[in-house]
């Protein structure tokens, strides 16, 4: 499956939640991640199954360090723990103060990062409404 394909299915995934997105949206967005974020296949061997899109740099909010923009998976491959032992190599990789947007309807991501906290022992800095999104949420953490 290519990466734009996952892309679009992670889209209509997230507009089971209310994200809105368009058609051109999922192509705009898609093209201009891959060119100005880390685009991190998650594989099970050589199969690519996944991403994680991190944004990093001076431009962040807050000072943090990372942005995690998008994780998604396939859907068979949920709840194996593939995608925490990704984040865990990250994390060790790049040490830092982390934040992300959540929807606030999407209660598996959620329960993922109340898990992925006390997993890793992430030390909170903020969860806040945040302008730029009326229907999420967003978390600060740092990791140890």
């Amino acid at each position: 499956m290519s990466a734009f394909t996952m892309f679009e299915d992670y889209c209509r995934e997230l507009n089971k939640y209310d994200a809105g997105f368009t058609k051109e949206d999922m192509i705009t967005l898609c093209l201009e991640y891959r060119r100005i974020c880390d685009w991190i296949p998650i594989r099970d061997g050589k199969k690519e199954i996944g991403f994680i899109i991190i944004y990093s740099g001076h431009k962040l909010p807050m000072d943090l360090d990372y942005f995690i923009e998008q994780v998604y998976i396939q859907p068979n491959y949920r709840n194996g723990g593939i995608v925490k032992q990704t984040l865990s190599e990250i994390f060790k990789a790049s040490p830092g103060r982390y934040g992300l947007f959540i929807l606030d309807k999407n209660e598996p991501a959620k329960g993922f990062w109340h898990r992925m906290q006390f997993d890793f022992d992430l030390e909170p800095i903020k969860v806040a409404n945040h302008p730029e999104c009326e229907n999420c949420h967003f978390y600060a953490f740092k990791t140890p």
